[in-house]
Parts: structure tokens; C-alpha cells; sequence
């Protein structure tokens, strides 16, 4: 099983400890919201090696924030005002969510004036055949409810206190599954733990 990760902050300023809205265009991978910007580590088959690629991109990311004069907050909860979200619906557009829940939500349970921030995993699974003289590769489906299930049981302390929802997930064009209910002030040991011990086999 391949695995990738991306991991969302709140940038401040590093004076007045204050939200900066909109994000600024300095940095590589500002969220569609305007809110957010996201470090993004490459996929591997080894968690280890995705955990600090993803490290790897938050050390390039928080040398952009002390350059400019910000930093970068974990923090998985954000109140945005009224004020700055009628200003960001006028810059920014999310799009279309695309993401599902295994058990039905539709949302978390943040307030509306509070602003979510995740760590999302990537699962894809690499699979080669042979046809004729060709060798074809693809990302070949997998039991995956059954994983994330796994990890809403054992990352639910962590999901409730950030007034997340367990099981949601979303379907990629390229057949990459992605599972997106864990806050972003978790754990990298824990989570380099837990889909190790998982993933055995896999």
C-alpha cells in the first residue's frame, strides 16, 4: 500500500499572534478557502518515509512563514468572523465537496464561525499485469471502510476533542482514497505506529 499525506495550518502573524485572511500568494499550496495552506509529503510504501516527507515540506513551509513574518499553526480549531467570511466568498471559491462519510455525516461538528483544519492520508494500491508483451500498472480498489474504521476507532479521543466526525473520506480520479477525519494537531508517532501495525499484510 502506497501512502501520502497532507496536512493543513492556520498562518499568523508572528507579532500580533493574529489569523492572516487571505492567505497569502507566497506560499506553494494555499487552500482553496483562502484559510489555509497545506504541506503536502510525497507518497511512499514505507509510512515512515511519507510521515517525514510531509515533515520535510513543513520545514520548506515554515521557512516561507519566518521569511514573511508568520507562523504556522496547528491548531485544528479557527474562529473566521462573519466579516472575513463574507470577504473570503468574494476572492475564494472551495468548489464542489466531493468527500463522503462511512456512517452518514454530512459535516463535522464545528461551529459555523469555527474553521477546520486536517491531516488527510492517501491510500492507493499499485498493481501490475501483464498483456501480451505489455506491462500495464494501476491502483487496483481495496477494502477501505474497513481500515478507516479501524482508524476512527483508534484516533476517536483525538476526532471527538476537535469536534470532528469519524469516517469521512474522498474517491480520487486516479483511484487514490483519501481519509480525511483526523485533525491536524495529531500525533506523527502515533500515527507512523498505528498504520504500521495495521497495514501488516496489506
Amino acid at each position: 500500500m502506497k501512502i501520502g499525506f497532507e496536512q493543513e495550518f492556520f498562518v499568523m502573524n508572528s507579532k500580533t499572534r493574529e489569523l492572516v485572511i487571505p492567505v497569502p500568494k507566497v506560499f506553494p499550496f494555499p487552500d482553496e478557502s483562502g484559510v489555509l495552506i497545506e504541506a503536502r509529503g510525497e507518497p511512499s510504501l514505507d509510512v515512515i518515509e511519507a510521515i517525514f516527507s510531509l515533515k520535510a515540506d513543513m520545514e520548506r513551509l515554515d521557512m516561507i512563514c519566518s521569511k514573511n513574518g508568520y507562523i504556522m499553526w496547528d491548531k485544528p480549531l479557527m474562529v473566521v468572523s462573519r466579516k472575513e467570511r463574507v470577504s473570503l466568498s468574494r476572492e475564494f471559491s472551495k468548489g464542489i465537496s466531493k468527500f463522503e462519510n462511512l456512517y452518514g455525516f454530512t459535516a463535522h461538528r464545528n461551529k459555523l464561525m469555527e474553521w477546520t483544519a486536517g491531516i488527510h492520508i492517501s491510500f492507493t494500491k499499485p498493481t501490475m499485469i501483464s498483456v501480451g508483451d505489455e506491462v500495464r500498472h494501476y491502483n487496483s480498489m481495496w477494502d477501505f471502510p474497513t481500515l478507516f474504521r479501524k482508524l476512527d476507532d483508534v484516533f476517536a479521543d483525538e476526532i471527538k476533542e476537535t469536534k470532528r466526525n469519524p469516517g469521512f473520506y474522498e474517491l480520487k480520479q486516479d483511484g487514490r482514497v483519501e481519509y480525511r477525519s483526523l485533525p491536524n494537531n495529531v500525533s506523527h508517532m502515533k500515527i507512523i505506529t498505528v498504520l504500521t501495525e495495521l497495514l501488516k499484510g496489506a
